[in-house]
């Protein structure tokens, strides 16, 4: 009995320990589920906010097309706290230095460091080095970074971990992106993408801003030279107007702190007008005046030599007789463009600044053409002095000076229509057309109309699906190259953009230009896409991204002309020939592209197409016979074609 007992006691005992550790193995998968499950959620929070701030960059892009600044505060604020960093700074290219533009976190005495330590491209710092290597580096401790110069602003600001990453367009540095973090921890790679594709945002936001600045100046470029021609138009007699009106309008439009008009009287050159805000610089520039030609200033120099004549810096320039005079009244570089009649000098127009350095190349034409406008004026007062002084040829002199005012008063109109004309062609047509209308060797087809029109919609198969489950810069990167391949083939075949949409766009085909085979452009257009997007779509492939390319093509007539208000038009097509391209592209499968039965009437000796069948499509009443599109054929051949 008492074996037996001690057999039910140790039986007893094996299952309590078996017991105890099956429920120590669950535990221990209850504790490893758990912790995936944390991580998981923290992965998917990180990715959130990720997302989050790449999406409140781009909406603050969009929003500042005139505040570069605010978008780059932005950026540089949003990019340090998702990368878990205390301090982060962008800087720009100046020469070969890169200068401060924005920060986060700096410390008060940040940006005099950076001034009397300038950050030089190349060796001796992180962002030096991405500059000069245009490639993203990681510092995971700068203390082991032989060759590092800043060590006292390492202690100042108190950081061990870096990364610089460059802003880039097409190889061009635009600045570097340099997030600090205070103790030794790498950057993950999620961080480090991320960083990279704010780098692209501030190139974007850059971009906009170059884009914006060259059209707010080209815009007062002609606003300046349509106020000069007023001028000429309203004083034939009286030059003086002239000269203070381009005097003034020169301030501005090249940032100087003094500007002159000065005429040449075969002997003298001497001051005409003069503006500035500095009266010391106007004051040296009149005790200056009159002078001979020749090398003692740069309005002599312009007379003597027949050309236009910059320096860089006057007091580089041993010949220049007033350059102390100049440099104490608050001028260092000078612009001087010759007014020519007949190749003979007559004057000069004159702009100095207070800065070192050459003028922009716009500037030198600006200044060129109120030097032209000069002559104008003056000859236009010649004829007036000549036409009152001559009572026997008042007549004769009348008349050729109403038709040299009439002259005067058409190219004013003319400049103004042609902004007006620029600003809405420039926005959907392809240069080509645009040149032609600008010319004048096209009609103006934007205003409404009703005409037959071929018309193109493609967008990419499972892009949907693909953007539910790719990380936001990802998407972006495909709809880069992918939007690239697009605008290249439209403007090749003379497309009209109507819109792009995500993934989508809609070209229009002899609309607003007329074109005889708007049919078979469309088509070779379409092709030409297919091809292109294919290739794009074997490297998403390999990346993992199941996208394909589709598209429909219908003809037939529609309503076109501009929609929109004053500030903001854009040229539309509407009827039901739209709604049918774009029905067809539902239908297409990858690599497909359908046409209507009237596009497969007018293409049908030059191209190869299959009959798909008869479909049913929504909003259509009747079913509508599809065909497919397989080829080019005999005089289809683009190499055939040509536009």
């Amino acid at each position: 009995m008492a074996k037996r007992g001690n057999a039910q006691k140790s039986s007893r005992t094996g299952d309590d320990t078996t017991h105890s550790q099956s429920q120590d193995e669950v535990e221990s998968r209850v504790r490893e589920l758990s912790e995936a499950l944390d991580q998981r959620t923290r992965d998917l929070q990180e990715a959130l906010e990720y997302q989050t701030a790449t999406g409140e960059v781009l909406k603050i892009i969009s929003r500042s097309t005139f505040d570069l600044q605010s978008v780059l505060d932005t950026l540089i604020e949003s990019a340090t706290k998702l990368c878990a960093a205390k301090r982060g700074h962008i800087l720009r290219p100046d020469g070969e230095i890169l200068r401060y533009a924005a920060s986060c976190g700096a410390w008060p005495g940040f940006i005099e460091y950076l001034e009397r330590h300038p950050v030089r491209i190349g060796s001796g710092s992180v962002a030096g080095m991405a500059a000069a290597e245009l490639r993203t580096v990681h510092v995971q401790d700068v203390l082991q970074e032989s060759g590092y110069q800043f060590g006292d602003l390492m202690k100042q600001q108190g950081y061990r971990t870096l990364l610089a990453v460059p802003m880039l367009r097409d190889n061009t540095l635009l600045g570097v992106i340099v997030i600090l973090k205070t103790n030794v921890e790498p950057f993950s790679d999620r961080q480090i993408a991320l960083v990279q594709t704010f780098a692209d945002q501030a190139v974007i936001a850059i971009e906009n801003a170059r884009l914006f600045s060259e059209l707010h100046a080209s815009l007062d470029f002609q606003k300046a030279t349509i106020e000069v021609l007023n001028v000429i138009s309203r004083s034939p007699g009286d030059v003086q107007p002239v000269f203070d009106t381009i005097a003034e309008s020169a301030i501005g439009l090249c940032a100087a702190e003094v500007s002159t008009v000065f005429r040449f009287d075969g002997e003298m050159v001497r001051l005409e007008a003069i503006q500035g805000s500095n009266l010391d610089s106007i004051e040296a520039v009149q005790r200056a005046f009159p002078m001979p030609p020749g090398d003692g200033s740069a309005a002599s120099r312009a007379i003597h030599d027949r050309a236009i004549v910059q320096i860089p810096d006057i007091l580089a320039d041993s010949k220049y007789a007033i350059g102390d005079t100049a440099s104490a009244a608050g001028f260092r570089s000078i612009l001087a463009v010759p007014m020519l009649q007949h190749g003979q000098p007559i004057g000069v127009v004159v702009a100095g600044r207070g800065e070192p350095g050459e003028f922009h190349d716009t500037q030198v034409r600006l200044l060129g053409t109120f030097a032209e406008q000069a002559v104008i004026a003056i000859e236009s007062a010649r004829l007036f002095t000549e036409t009152q002084e001559k009572n026997a040829q008042l007549e004769e002199q009348a008349a050729e000076l109403a038709k040299l005012n009439q002259t005067l008063e058409s190219r004013v109109a003319e400049q103004v229509e042609e902004l007006g004309r620029m600003s809405r062609l420039e926005r959907f047509l392809s240069p080509k057309i645009t040149s032609l209308i600008m010319a004048g060797e096209a009609e103006d087809h934007l205003k409404t109309r009703r005409a037959e029109i071929s018309v193109v919609y493609v967008d990419l198969r499972g892009f949907t699906a693909f953007t539910e489950t790719t990380d936001p810069e990802e998407v972006m990167q495909v709809l880069r190259d992918y939007h690239a391949e697009l605008g290249k083939a439209i403007m090749a075949h003379d497309g009209t953009i109507e819109h792009f949409s995500g993934d989508g766009a809609m070209i229009l085909f002899n609309a607003p230009m007329a074109m005889d085979d708007h049919e078979l452009r469309a088509i070779r257009m379409t092709l030409e896409i297919r091809e292109s997007v294919g290739a794009l779509a074997e490297g998403w492939r390999k990346r993992g991204f199941d996208l394909g390319f589709g598209a429909g093509i219908a003809c037939g007539y529609a309503t076109l002309g501009t929609i929109g208000f004053e500030e903001r038009l854009d040229y539309s097509a509407i009827g039901t020939v739209c709604n049918l391209a774009a029905r067809l592209c539902d239908e297409a499968e990858d690599g497909q592209v359908l046409i209507s039965p009237r596009v497969f009437v007018k293409v049908e000796p030059n191209v190869d197409t299959e009959l798909v069948g008869e479909m049913a499509l929504k909003g259509f009443h009747k079913a509508v016979a599809v065909y497919k599109v397989t080829g080019l054929s005999g005089d289809g051949d683009p190499k055939q074609s040509q536009n």
